[in-house]
Order: C-alpha cells, then structure tokens, then sequence
C-alpha cells in the first residue's frame, strides 16, 4: 500500500514551503504564476490527490490571478536619496505608469529589517515589485518571489529575475588606469556589508589589481552616503595608498571634499575612483572617474520583466538580463583629462 502524498512531501520535492503549496493549490492569486505551475507539476507527478474545489481552481487558476490585481505595484530602494536609486525610480515609475499602474515607492534607510516587514505588509496588496539592491537574504527574497511577482536590480539571485551590470571589463579598464598612473596601492572604500554590489566589486577590484602586481586594502564607511566618505579621510590618512576606489560616487565625492580640506591634492598624491556615474561625478573638481553604470536602462529592463511576469501565467523560468558597464576616465585620475 502506497503512502498518501501530503503538501509536506511536495513541498521538499518542490523546495518551497508547506504553507507556499497551500497557497499554489488553493488560493493561486496568492502565488506567482512560477511557482503554481512548479508547484501543481510536482503534485500531479507525485499522485498527489487534489480534492474538486482544488481542480477547479486549477482549471481557472490565470483568471484568479487578474480578477484579484489591484492596478499597484511597489519600488522598494534602501536610499532614494541616492541619485543612482532615484533615477531608478523614476524610470519604473515612468514605465508601469504608461501601463496603467501606479507606484507605491518606499525608502527603507539601508534597513533590512524594515525591507522584510514592509515586503510582508505589502505581499497581499500589490501586484508586484521593483527591488532596487535588496539588502535581505536569498531566502526571504524566494520568499517573496514565491507571493508574487518580483524584479530585482544589483542584485544576484537565481530563480529571480534580475537586471544586472556587468562590470568587469570596466574595473579591468579602470585598474589598469591607475597603473599606467603610477598607482601600485590601492584603498577600497566598502559599502553596506549586505549589499551584493559591494561584495562583487571588492572582489573584481582585488583580483584585477593582483593580476598587475597590486595591492588592495578595505575601509568600511558606516553608510554608503556623502558624508560617510567625509569621515572615512581619518582611516584612509592612518594608512595611505596611491589610489581610492570608491562603492559609489557620492562616497568618492565626499572623500575627495575630505582629502582637498586635508590638503592632500587629486590626482597628484591620491586617484579617486567612484561607481554609478551620477550626474554630480562631472562637475566635481577636479571631475570624477568612475564606472558607468547603465542606470536608465537597467530600470527599463526591470520595469518590463514585471510587467510581463504580472501579466503572462506561461513565461517560465527565472530571466536576467545584464548590461555593460563602462569606465569613464576624468580628471581625479589624470589631471589632464577635462
């Protein structure tokens, strides 16, 4: 005699929650079109006996799911004030606008906490969301994106989709600027120790830089913001090096207003280099170098994968698109450059 199949055996079969199985067998409006078709897929090959009312609900799962949409979406960034985040921001909004829906926008203050209640608070609310460099961890993310549909930016998860930048041969580029400088030390001022974005570029600038014989070291900041690149001139003067890489422009700007005040002259006794490419980067003086990240396009892209993960049941797995990164060489490395 075979054992009954319960939710609990499809659950580990399918590698999401006995509650997440629940929801995709009863209440499909609940669960991303993604996981019901994994979910129901597991159950029909286990022998899994779905009662009537299940059935039915199958049978009608993709009209549940738009009966019940409310016409919001939600962007969630750590620091609107952060012009990279901003411009993020109002691109979706731009976008999910000229469709018809409207953004609910939330700043949660580089707060993981705050990211996961407000992710809880909204799940049963909205249609789905923008991510923007979610500080939480892969499982409550998956947690999310088993509810509903979700887009993430500068951030690597897999089973999510995902809008990407690829910035390798941009750090490549900009490392080997700093050498052919002059520079064979460099400073790495780090963002928020949960950021994704602050790991990978660490260990891009780490690995190019030994590939040409030289050194990195790390300072942490205590917020990814201007005035904490101000502060980080006191651990940067305990132990100079030649060139400082920041994990983003306004961080870089602040240290550069920092060093000018402690009269250490740029680029002649320090090369400063940024991330994002903000507005602000060229008219500083002297003008940042940094790495170009394709912002507008990125958001564009996220907008577009939300739309078509709200809108269509069959879009199948998880996608990521990536964009290139580019290094824009200026006057914080070169004092001849405009």
């Amino acid at each position: 005699m075979h054992k009954k199949v319960t939710i609990y055996d499809i659950a580990k079969e399918a590698g999401v929650s006995p509650a997440t199985v629940s929801r995709a067998l009863s209440r499909p409006g609940l669960v991303s079109s993604v996981t019901i078709a994994n979910v129901r897929s597991v159950a029909e090959r286990l022998g899994y006996d779905m009662p009537k009312k299940i059935r039915q609900l199958d049978d009608s799962a993709s009209t549940t799911v738009s009966t019940q949409r409310t016409g919001l979406v939600a962007v969630v960034a750590p620091d609107i004030a952060n012009p990279f985040q901003s411009t993020c921001i109002k691109v979706v909004q731009n976008v999910m606008a000229s469709h018809g829906y409207t953004v609910i926008v939330s700043d949660t203050m580089e707060n993981m906490l705050a990211h996961k209640l407000l992710s809880n608070v909204w799940m049963q609310q909205i249609d789905g969301a923008v991510l923007i460099a979610p500080r939480t961890g892969e499982a409550e993310l998956r947690k999310i994106a088993d509810t509903m549909p979700l887009a993430i930016i500068n951030r690597s998860v897999p089973g999510i989709d995902q809008v990407l930048s690829d910035t390798r041969n941009a750090v490549r580029q900009a490392v080997l600027s700093l050498q052919v400088a002059g520079v064979s030390t460099i400073t790495y001022l780090a963002g928020p120790s949960s950021s994704w974005s602050d790991s990978n570029r660490h260990s891009l600038i780490v690995h190019e830089a030994k590939r040409l014989g030289m050194s990195v070291t790390q300072i942490r900041a205590t917020q990814p913001t201007m005035e904490s690149g101000f502060k980080a001139i006191g651990k940067f003067l305990r132990h100079p090096t030649d060139a400082l890489f920041a994990f983003n422009d306004i961080m870089a700007i602040g240290f550069m207003a920092a060093a000018q005040g402690n009269d250490i002259h740029i680029p002649a006794d320090v090369k400063v280099i940024g991330f994002d490419d903000i507005p602000m980067s060229a008219f500083t003086n002297p003008t940042l170098s940094t790495i170009h990240l394709p912002v507008e396009q990125n958001a564009h892209n996220a907008a577009q994968l939300l739309l078509h993960r709200i809108r269509r049941s069959n879009m199948g797995g998880a996608q990521t698109v990536m964009e290139q990164a580019m290094f824009i060489e200026r006057g914080s490395v070169h004092a001849t450059k405009p």
